[in-house]
């Protein structure tokens, strides 16, 4: 029964990763790649990033004026402040209920924050591999292969299966639990395909725990849905406040409290912490800060206070991982994902699991085809024997007489 067990659990592995191979590199070859696109992206584009400091910044609602100024019909849904003198400030626009012509989603602006001047603009996820475009692109191609919610479902479904090959690679890895040592290890007399077999296996083992990971954060990221569902049936999550917050009857575009000083008021409410980033929403009436804090699992602001845009007032003030087991397990699926929970030895982590992900993956097509051309020679030779022509039977020995039975034959006769 054993036997019949792993004989399957052989196949799917085997199956899995021939139809889901292929969906598997090209994700663990752009997020090798994705670790660094911040550093890529500023690499390709200094013009964008790397500002010369000319005195005090300006005020960030003057900032956030220049953008939407370059896309009319259009505001500043979210503003990427600069956390170095030397950054930019960056407004990503949606379109107004009343323009003319839609802004394209994921348009983005670069101003000067000490010139206001615009440095330009681009739109994340365009189909472009210009100098501009490509970190974006190689990040969307990641994402969901440029495909959309079609890709998105792809790879949501590639990653579910990946998190069972998991345990289905596991269970076939060790053949015998008394020796479980051996199976992290290559024989040093292995040698040819018998070596690469061994390389493929220990190292497939050694990064499970980074791999599971990957996969496990590969269904969130494409199934978010489902999965927050899923969570939320085990250990309800908190509802984020600017989707429960009512909807005016018509969007604030025109705040009686400006953004600087929304920025002020959730700083000092945090104790005088810095501000990463803003969101605006005139659709509730608010603005939602994220803050950096010490509870913070990345490198970005994770601690949200959301002001009113008329009185100033706090609305609410919550950090990403405050509330339920399920809460916090949401939130610690991207600093995962990306290595950046741990720093820069988590993004090499994540880099070295991209690079040998791509090498399971080739190396087990490589197997497979060893596998099957070697099949084929031995049916091709089981074939010729039976189709080779019948060789002419000797003739029957005769029965060796002995000279005593000779000579008394003789006699008779």
């Amino acid at each position: 029964m054993a036997k019949k067990v792993r004989k399957a659990l052989v196949l799917w592995h085997r199956i899995f990763g021939l139809t889901a191979g292929v969906w598997l590199f090209l994700v663990a070859a752009t997020g090798s790649i994705v670790v660094f696109y911040e550093e890529l992206d500023h690499a390709l584009n200094p013009d964008l990033f790397n500002m010369a400091v000319t005195g005090e910044p300006l005020p960030v609602e003057e900032l956030v004026a220049v953008a939407e100024a370059e896309r009319p019909g259009s505001f500043a849904a979210f503003v990427n402040l600069p956390n170095e003198p030397t950054e930019p400030l960056i407004a990503y626009l949606a379109s107004r209920p009343d323009a003319e012509t839609p802004v394209p989603r994921g348009t983005h602006v670069f101003v000067d924050p000490y010139t206001g001047e615009a440095l330009g603009d681009r739109v994340f996820g365009a189909f472009k591999v210009d100098r501009r475009h490509l970190a974006q692109f190689i990040y969307k191609f990641h994402r969901d292969l440029h495909l959309g919610r079609t890709g998105a479902f792809i790879l949501g479904l590639a990653a579910f299966l990946w998190l069972f090959d998991h345990v289905v690679s596991v269970w076939i890895s060790f053949p015998r639990l008394r020796h479980w040592w051996r199976s992290f290890t290559v024989r040093r007399s292995a040698k040819g395909v018998g070596k690469i077999w061994g390389l493929h296996r220990a190292a497939g083992l050694w990064l499970v725990p980074v791999t599971l990971v990957l996969a496990l954060s590969g269904v969130y990221f494409n199934w978010y849905g489902s999965f927050v569902a899923v969570v939320d049936f085990f250990s309800p999550l908190t509802k984020a406040v600017h989707r429960t917050a009512p909807r005016l009857e018509e969007p604030s575009f025109a705040p009686a409290v400006s953004i600087d000083r929304a920025i002020t008021v959730a700083s000092q409410h945090a104790g005088d912490a810095e501000v990463d980033s803003v969101s605006i929403l005139p659709f509730q009436g608010l603005y939602w800060a994220r803050i950096f804090d010490s509870r913070d699992l990345a490198d970005y602001g994770q601690r949200y206070v959301y002001v009113d845009m008329e009185d100033a007032s706090i609305v609410a003030d919550r950090h990403r991982t405050d509330g339920s087991a399920g809460d916090a397990f949401i939130a610690w699926q991207f600093p995962l994902h990306s290595g950046k929970a741990f720093g820069w030895p988590g993004r090499l982590a994540i880099f070295v699991a991209g690079l040998v992900t791509c090498w399971l993956v080739g190396t087990g097509f490589y197997l497979w085809a060893r596998r099957l051309r070697e099949r084929r020679r031995v049916s091709r030779r089981a074939k010729q024997k039976v189709e080779k022509p019948a060789l002419r039977p000797w003739p029957a020995p005769q029965p060796v007489v002995a000279p005593v039975e000779r000579s008394l034959r003789h006699q008779r006769e």
